[in-house]
């Protein structure tokens, strides 16, 4: 037993107490598997399922609304196996790494870890009550532990190629299954060297007890299987189908849950149900002479599951009727499992997303996936289930970087497809967008003027790009395979790079000359200077470092004490040593000088990934497996603090100059920020595409793209809600600002979001009603209607807050609204709502949400309905509003009414051959009054069609009314009438359109494809005010798009100029447009101009234009929650 290591986390006296644990509130981001999926496991109420997959992590779902609850890490190699416990407080994993861990199910902790040495272990369960648990090997042991203790009790003997053996300890938990050679079997005690009795045997292959307890199956390398008694090893029954001779199929056998039944299958012989007592055959299932990897009954022995390595078949036990044949290049390693209540199997996506097969309807009736299995693009033409790619994916996987600038004002992030971003610190926005890699980014570094970066990758290929322009001055060629790492010289003169291909590069950068050392059978993983920089330092793959004198281009000295890969250095304020980290789980003290360990620190569980040294000389920081950043002083070998709050392997840490923060990222792409006076979390931000993100801080605000927001998850244990529930309240525009300008409130948890979590009414939609009968549509059927409209019944479940309104949305716009103006809250029953709504042509996803007193929404809940009706052309209908001169002529603009005029003509040039017709509605000036405005809405809502598509364009001032709690703010677009921007909001609403306005206006408008472009800015003597409420407006905006499910594209203007420049002839806003209208500027390539491309390309111009013609970026937002569509084709 000396090759087993095991690593106990957890407390015994805690294990029963778990669940009087009061949980934290998470934020948690869906990503999803980055790969494939290999292995899940539903848990006991089918209330959750857990996956895990080729990139090393585990997943925990929520099964009904498909949420990701939690991720499980520690793995760092692909998951083979895993179990839930009966309880569902624990999960079980098995890897590729050789190491057996669990986790507790609420907390995501990693309650044990056990390795086992020079084998390769490739499945794991639970004793049947969940006393013991055991890992089976690739070759002829079985390990089995206690679960409490985590202590080793026995190694039992296996057939060389038997695997998904699950049921080889008894149900007392006393006795297990071994074999004894090619002799037979033995029933031995668990707790004692014992042999309680042999069982004699021609050639065992397979064994397992029944799950009552009372027989003992085991199926021969020939064609035949036995049943014997387990309290003696007398003979029951003999199985065996014909008389072919064959030694070495492997015949398989698994027992029925009642153990009745036997089903037996080998390569010689089809799937056939045997009776246990009798040894009668009662049906054949398959007649298919193939080797099974998997034979499995439901739980309540419904069903059968028969897997190959590219089909699965699910069959009736009673009938024998097919219930699923599905087919995949990606389950020959799969491990299926049934749900408990035998509805689903689940099955792998080609994208790291898993489906879910009902059985009942023999169909796919959920999905199971994060962002990244829709949107996923790492850059890297590389897969885990690739064998031979899996090493070089595992070392980039663990490379993911944060690094600050010299100056400490941004930070550069990479991974997002062949990007790297440079983020500005104080507001959080990307401010440069390096794109020129064709591979992903993985490593980079700033020269110490401040005056350019270097990145590399992938692609084998070093870029030097100028910081101020955003430029590639430089692009570096002489690497074969995937650069690990680069590092510049203080003088900015050479950069020091390591590959793959087994060089170390010196570049004399701005000539494009390098000089290189070559290691043998060997690759650096992490370069750098030493602080004289007289030497290069090296962590290679063979698990040391080097120093290497620069003009010998030799090793110098080797650091040996690390026993796997080195992943990372720095050095000491004092620069008289050298702190390593490595894969081995040790972070290590060495005397530069002597080459001596000095100290070292093995507090992490697991593998260790970053470290960083204090500037200020206090700590070292260190980053693992285990999630965590351990501060530890090394001159007293003690724990200043460990810093919790990833919940993925930290793999980079950096920490600003002066001391005040440390900044971290995770395997997942999350970067945090860390107060180092009180250790608390400040913010976390994530990158995840080139227009996604979102950033959030521990007390549940948060801020981001719209996309973003829809995979973001609110956890507490295993409860989980989407973001979107609580966005009236927490999100927050402008956070990252707002935060480092000390605003006050953003600190606080609010105990309303833990406690509006615990009540979100459920909603049932049906059909019907009103005295027909009421159909309930299945989340996965779609209706077929007869007429253009039809009663849908909303049911309301029980709700302690009151209720405010009702809302429906159709293909994501907003079509009814209702107050319900409750004041008491409902028990018992349902609540009972009917509606009646019409119908477009072809499907229609109806979506139906409740919004409470507190402004905290349901769950959405979705009917898709078929209606085949007439096909109508489509028309683009414009009403455009331009205003140069006010009634109060302070407010006077010079460009508004040409914005306007421009913005109409483009769309009619690029709309006409897009759309059936354009009609334009113009309101300019003196006869943009708000009468004038809703008197036109009304016109077109008379003519417009569903089909029809609906543009509003707003060229003016915009203004968030003065009231004296925020909360009752309202924006307005001001009307030409409007004298005193700053009046009551009662005397401003008489004149101007609010906010709300705006909403019942998309809202009567019928078509379902809508767009408001807001040129809206603020200008007068209120700059102050202005400044405070302009996060007011943006969240407004953001409220009303969202509310209404269209596109909202909005010029968040916050000075004091209008945004208008005299040598365009236009606001900036409106010329960034039209730009892209007229085309000036292509996207994609294509002709074709969609709401979303428009978005895009003006989110990342208007700051470009604004920072040339006024010396300070300013940033427009677009929030498009609703579909996406054309509105122009380029001629």
């Amino acid at each position: 037993m000396k090759r087993v290591f095991f690593i106990l986390l957890f407390l015994l006296v805690n294990w029963s107490g778990a669940a009087q644990t009061e949980f934290p509130l998470e934020t948690v981001l869906q990503k999803g598997h980055t790969d494939y999926i290999r292995a899940y496991d539903f848990s006991a109420d089918d209330q959750f399922i857990v996956t895990g997959g080729f990139d090393n992590v585990l997943l925990l779902w929520d099964v009904k609304s498909g949420k990701q609850i939690r991720t499980f890490s520690g793995h760092t190699e692909r998951i083979r196996s895993v179990e839930f416990s009966s309880d569902q407080k624990t999960i079980l994993s098995l890897a590729a790494d050789n190491k057996v861990k669990m986790f507790e199910v609420e907390t995501g902790r990693q309650l044990l870890s056990v390795t086992i040495q020079n084998r390769e272990l490739h499945q794991v369960y639970f004793s049947p009550t969940g006393k013991h648990f055991y890992a089976i090997d690739n070759r002829d042991e079985i390990y089995v532990w206690e679960t409490q203790s985590g202590k080793e009790v026995k190694v039992l003997k296996s057939e060389y190629a038997a695997h998904n053996e699950h049921a080889l300890i008894h149900n007392s938990e006393e006795k297990a299954l071994s074999i004894d050679g090619y002799d037979g079997a033995v029933v031995v005690a668990l707790n004692s060297e014992d042999t309680l009795f042999s069982i004699p045997f021609d050639k065992v292959h397979s064994m397992s007890f029944s799950p009552n307890g009372e027989y003992i199956a085991i199926s021969s390398r020939k064609l035949f299987a036995s049943v014997f008694n387990s309290e003696n090893g007398d003979l029951i029954s003999t199985f065996k189908e014909g008389i072919e001779k064959c030694d070495g199929c492997n015949t398989k056998h698994v027992f029925s849950p009642d153990s009745k039944y036997l089903l037996t299958m080998s390569n010689k012989t089809p799937a056939i149900l045997w009776e246990v007592k009798s040894g009668k055959k009662v049906r054949t299932f398959l007649e298919l002479e193939e080797r099974p990897n998997i034979l499995k009954f439901s739980s309540k022995g419904t069903y059968v599951l028969i897997a190959f390595d590219d089909d699965v078949y699910v069959y009736d036990v009673k009938s024998g009727s097919e219930k699923a044949h599905l087919t995949s290049d990606k389950i020959r390693y799969f491990d299926f499992n049934f749900s408990h209540n035998e509805q689903y199997i689940a099955f792998p996506n080609d994208n790291g997303g898993v489906r879910l097969w009902d059985l009942q309807k023999k169909k796919f009736s959920k999905t199971i996936s994060g962002y990244l299995n829709h949107k996923n693009n790492n850059g890297l033409n590389l897969s885990y289930s690739n064998w031979g790619q899996q090493s070089i994916l595992n070392y980039i996987q663990h490379k993911r970087k944060v690094l600050l600038s010299p100056d400490n004002k941004h930070v550069m992030i990479a991974g997002v497809d062949t990007s790297a971003f440079l983020v500005n610190l104080e507001n959080g926005r990307v401010v440069k967008h390096f794109q020129g890699h064709s591979s992903s980014v993985i490593a980079f570094d700033f020269s110490a003027d401040n005056k350019y970066v270097a990145t590399a990758g992938g692609d084998r290929v070093i870029k030097v790009w100028s910081l101020e322009t955003g430029e590639v001055v430089k692009t570096l060629r002489g690497h074969q395979e995937t650069v690990f790492d680069l590092k510049f010289s203080a003088d900015g003169q050479f950069i020091v790079s390591g590959a793959w291909d087994g060089s170390i590069r010196m570049w004399k950068w701005e000539a494009g000359k390098s000089e290189y050392m070559l290691m043998k059978n060997n690759s650096p993983y992490c370069v750098g200077f030493t602080p004289n920089e007289l030497y290069v330092v090296t962590g290679d793959l063979d698990h040391n470092f080097q120093l290497w004198e620069r003009d010998a281009a030799a090793p110098f000295r080797t650091l040996i004490g690390h026993t796997s890969i080195p992943s990372g250095f720095d050095f000491t304020a004092d620069n008289q040593n050298m702190v390593t980290c490595s894969w081995d789980g040790h972070v290590k003290v060495w005397n530069l000088l002597t080459g001596m360990l000095v100290g070292k620190m093995d507090q992490h569980q697991g593998d260790v990934y970053a470290v960083k040294c204090d500037p200020r000389g206090r700590f070292v920081a260190s980053g693992g497996a285990d999630n965590q950043i351990i501060l530890w002083d090394p001159q007293s070998n003690k724990v200043v603090s460990k810093l919790i709050g990833h919940s993925t392997s930290v793999t980079s840490i950096d920490i600003t100059s002066d001391g005040k923060y440390l900044i971290s990222m995770s395997v997942d792409g999350v970067m945090k920020v860390w107060d180092l006076d009180s250790y608390q979390e400040v913010y976390s931000r994530i990158q995840m595409s080139k227009d996604e993100w979102l950033a959030t801080n521990p007390a549940g605000y948060f801020d981001g793209s719209s996309d973003a927001l829809g995979w973001v998850n609110y956890v507490k244990g295993n409860q989980v809600v989407n973001v979107s529930s609580l966005f009236e309240k927490y999100y927050t525009p402008g956070l990252i600002e707002r935060i480092n300008n000390d605003e006050e409130g953003l600190d606080d948890r609010s105990e309303v979001l833990e406690s509006q979590m615990n009540d979100l009414p459920e909603l049932l939609v049906a059909i019907g009603g009103a005295g027909k009968r009421s159909i309930v549509v299945e989340s996965d059927s779609i209706f077929k209607a007869k007429n253009n409209n039809i009663p849908l019944e909303i049911l309301i479940g029980e709700h302690e807050t009151p209720l405010d309104e009702i809302r429906i949305y159709n293909n994501g716009k907003l079509i009814l609204q209702e107050s319900l103006e409750e004041n008491i809250s409902f028990r018992g029953g349902k609540d009972k709502h009917l509606f009646e709504v019409q119908l477009s042509n072809g499907i229609n996803e109806l979506t139906s949400v409740v919004v409470n007193s507190e402004r905290t929404e349901s769950q959405p809940t979705t009917v898709l309905v078929q209606y085949d009706g007439e096909q109508a052309k489509t028309d683009l209908y414009i009403l455009s509003i331009g205003i140069n001169n006010y009634k109060n002529p302070s407010y006077n603009l010079d460009y508004a009414v040409n914005d306007s005029k421009a913005f109409v003509k483009s769309l009619k040039n690029g709309g006409d051959s897009l759309f059936n017709s354009v009609k334009t509605y113009s309101i300019l000036n003196s006869n943009a009054t708000k009468e004038n405005i809703l008197n036109i809405i009304t016109e077109i809502k008379t003519e417009i069609g569903s089909e029809d598509v609906f543009l509003f364009y707003y060229a003016g001032h915009g203004v968030m009314s003065n009231a004296v709690a925020s909360d009752d703010s309202e924006f307005f677009i001001v009307t030409h009438d409007v004298t005193n921007l700053y009046d009551a909001t009662d005397v401003i609403r008489e004149k101007a359109i609010s906010a709300g306005e705006l909403m019942e206006i998309s809202k009567n408008i019928s078509a379902e494809k809508q767009l408001f472009v807001l040129d809206a800015c603020h200008s007068g003597g209120a700059i102050e005010t202005f400044a405070v409420r302009g996060s007011e407006r943006e969240k407004a905006l953001a409220q009303l798009a969202r509310n209404t499910g269209t596109f909202f594209l909005t010029a968040a203007q916050d000075a004091e100029y209008a945004n208008e420049v005299g040598k365009l002839n236009h606001g900036l806003f409106t010329y960034a447009l039209l730009e892209l209208l007229q085309g000036a500027v292509s996207v994609d390539g294509d002709q074709k101009i969609t709401v979303s491309e428009l978005k895009s390309y003006v989110e990342e111009r208007v700051p470009e234009l604004s920072a040339e013609y006024h010396g300070s970026p300013q940033y427009p937002t677009g929030y498009s929650f609703g579909r996406d569509f054309p509105i122009v084709i380029l001629k």
